[in-house]
C-alpha cells in the first residue's frame, strides 16, 4: 500500500473488513463500518516502526475500530456521526484535529497511548465488547464541549492523564480515573464528580492529581453555576 493506491474516491470498509496502511500514508476520504477482521480493527497499521498518516477525512457509518501495532495519525476530521469509536491492538493513536466530532470511545486493554481532541462532548463509555478507556504510556483528551468519564480510565505503566474541557467534566458514580506511575491533570469549565474520594488515583512517589477549574464561580451553591457536585 501507498498514498493513492485506492483512487480518488471515498474508500469504504464494510463490516467484518480490515484495511491495513502497514506503515503507509493513505489520501482517499475514508468511511469506517464494524470492528474489522476478528474484531482487530476496521483500519489497522500492523508496522510499529513506522507510523501511517490517514490524510482524507473519516467518518464512522456504524460504531467501528481502529487498531494496530503501529501509529495512526489523522491528519484531517473525524466524525463518528453518534457512533462509538472503539481501539484496540497494541498501538499509538493521535486524532488531534479540532475540527473531529468524535463522542463516545472505549478501548481493548493494551494500546500505548492516545491523544484525542473533540469539537463536542466526548464519553468514555462502552462500545460494542469493550468498556472503558485503558493505555499504558499516556492518555490525553481535549473537549470544546464536556467529557464524561462513565467507565473507568486507567493508565497501567508510566506516563500521565490529561483531560481538558472547556464545557462540565463528569466523574459517574463508581467510576475512577488511575495511573499506575503518573500525574493526573483536569482542566475543566465545570467538574462534577460523583464517585468520590477515589474518582482519581495516582501511583507512583511524587505523582500528583491536580484540578484546575476555568469556572469564574466556582463555590456558588448553585449546582447549575458551582462546582459544588460530589
Amino acid at each position: 500500500t501507498s498514498s493513492g493506491p485506492l483512487g480518488v474516491s471515498t474508500v469504504s470498509i464494510e463490516s467484518g473488513a480490515t484495511l491495513n496502511l502497514a506503515g503507509y500514508s493513505l489520501s482517499n476520504d475514508l468511511n469506517l463500518k464494524g470492528f474489522g477482521k476478528d474484531n482487530l480493527g476496521t483500519l489497522v497499521n500492523s508496522n510499529p516502526s513506522s507510523s501511517s498518516a490517514v490524510v482524507g477525512p473519516v467518518a464512522l457509518g456504524s460504531s467501528s475500530a481502529i487498531g494496530g501495532s503501529g501509529t495512526l495519525i489523522f491528519n484531517r476530521a473525524v466524525d463518528t456521526n453518534g457512533y462509538g469509536l472503539v481501539f484496540e491492538g497494541i498501538g499509538s493513536f493521535e486524532l488531534t484535529n479540532a475540527s473531529n466530532r468524535i463522542g463516545t470511545i472505549a478501548s481493548n486493554s493494551s494500546i500505548n497511548s492516545l491523544q484525542l481532541t473533540s469539537a463536542i462532548d466526548v464519553a468514555i463509555g462502552s462500545v460494542g465488547a469493550r468498556s472503558g478507556l485503558e493505555a499504558r504510556s499516556a492518555l490525553t483528551i481535549l473537549s470544546s464541549g464536556g467529557i464524561s468519564i462513565n467507565q473507568n480510565v486507567e493508565l497501567t505503566s508510566n506516563g500521565d492523564i490529561s483531560l481538558r474541557s472547556l464545557g462540565a467534566l463528569l466523574i459517574a458514580a463508581g467510576k475512577s480515573v488511575v495511573t499506575t506511575q503518573g500525574n493526573i491533570t483536569v482542566v475543566t469549565g465545570k467538574i462534577s464528580n460523583q464517585g468520590g474520594s477515589n474518582a482519581l488515583v495516582v501511583g507512583g512517589a511524587e505523582k500528583v492529581w491536580q484540578i484546575w477549574s476555568t469556572n469564574s464561580d466556582p463555590f456558588n451553591a448553585d449546582q447549575t453555576i458551582g462546582d459544588v457536585t460530589g
